[in-house]
């Protein structure tokens, strides 16, 4: 398959709705036909790395149960040279499962510097998080700070979409980063402007 068209077709008949929601991903332009109805144009630099569709298991928050939610997403990844950062684009389309919904307003001590942006014309939640992993292939530590853009979506809550924008950054800057308004300043200068330019 030719690097520069791929062509991903996702198909979900929602419980409940009875709407046929497609989601085609062509040539990095990703169309979801609902829930919500979006274009995302991917710029070129930005490489897809997975795509998957299924359920998913999620936790209620107050850790008594759960449910089994469809989930449907799209990872992307920029390399770059430094000192520009690599960066990543998450993109996540998700239906609760039966007698469930999504919270507006989540409550996660990971999360901070909340706000809100709009987004293709959905006012949707923000946040930062930090985060780290050992890479087992080049065998160290990677660290990256991200931006969550997240709304929820009806019927009654049980939809939500999700962005997430991501850079790979020195680890000692990304652990200080709750404390670094310098470094969140520019991270989400850089997350802001690639978001409206999708």
């Amino acid at each position: 398959m030719s690097r520069t068209f791929l062509l991903v077709i996702l198909s979900v008949v929602f419980s409940g709705c009875g709407v046929n929601v497609k989601r085609t991903l062509n040539n990095n332009v990703l169309v979801s036909s609902g829930s919500p109805a979006i274009r995302l144009n991917i710029p070129q630099s930005f490489k897809l790395t997975d795509s998957a569709s299924g359920k998913e298991f999620a936790e209620y928050q107050n850790k008594f149960g759960g449910s089994q939610n469809d989930r449907e997403w799209f990872s992307f990844f920029e390399q770059n040279k430094q000192p520009k950062p690599h960066r990543m684009l998450f993109v996540e389309f998700r239906e609760a499962g039966v007698n469930s919904h999504f919270l507006e307003n989540i409550k996660n001590n990971t999360l901070f510097s909340h706000g809100n942006s709009y987004v293709k014309g959905l006012n949707m939640k923000t946040a930062f998080k930090v985060e780290n992993k050992f890479d087992q292939k080049r065998n160290m530590k990677i660290c990256f700070i991200t931006k969550i853009y997240r709304k929820v979506l009806p019927p009654k809550q049980r939809r939500s979409f999700v962005i997430i924008y991501g850079e790979h950054l020195p680890c000692n800057k990304v652990m200080q980063a709750r404390n670094n308004r310098a470094l969140i300043a520019e991270v989400n200068g850089r997350a802001d402007a690639l978001i409206n330019q999708l």
